[in-house]
């Protein structure tokens, strides 16, 4: 019986395996909009073809590039198209690198919708500066008081 060497055919289905899933992946991301650059998505936007997911990409690519309002604008926007949980965790997040104000009103308006959120978002590392303040760490217990109804 002739034996052939299996090493060469199984490097080949390997690199086969890999292309597809470049490939693939490659091709979902440039469908929403996570590929695009932020001058590509900016051009998006303006030219109104904007769907959540670019603007999810916009908020991203923000973030990104330290812009923290605009980030914080783009989440606000996906949150109305598409609520969802990573929409209101990515604008609380670039929320707090901007003031504390915004953020606050932010998480007041939240805690009567999602308390339990809210705890989680205060408990995460970005939002421990602005913890020190009085106004804060009231929000915390109220939120931690509802969460427990």
């Amino acid at each position: 019986m002739t034996r052939y060497p299996r090493l060469p055919a199984a490097i080949v289905l390997l690199a086969a395996a890999v292309c597809c899933g470049v490939y693939v992946r490659t091709a979902i991301s440039r469908n929403n909009g996570n590929g695009m650059s932020l001058h590509e998505l900016e051009a998006a936007i303006a030219a109104g073809k904007a769907d959540a997911a670019i603007w999810q990409a916009y908020g991203q690519r923000c973030a990104e590039a330290k812009r923290f309002r605009e980030a914080a604008a783009a989440f606000r926007r996906v949150m109305e198209l598409a609520p969802s949980r990573e929409a209101t965790v990515a604008c609380a997040a670039a929320l707090a690198r901007t003031s504390g104000d915004e953020l606050y009103e932010f998480l007041k308006e939240l805690v009567n919708t999602d308390p339990k959120l809210v705890v989680e978002l205060l408990e995460r590392p970005e939002m421990q500066p602005h913890l020190r303040e009085t106004r804060f760490d009231v929000l915390q217990k109220d939120a931690r008081a509802q969460a427990m109804d």
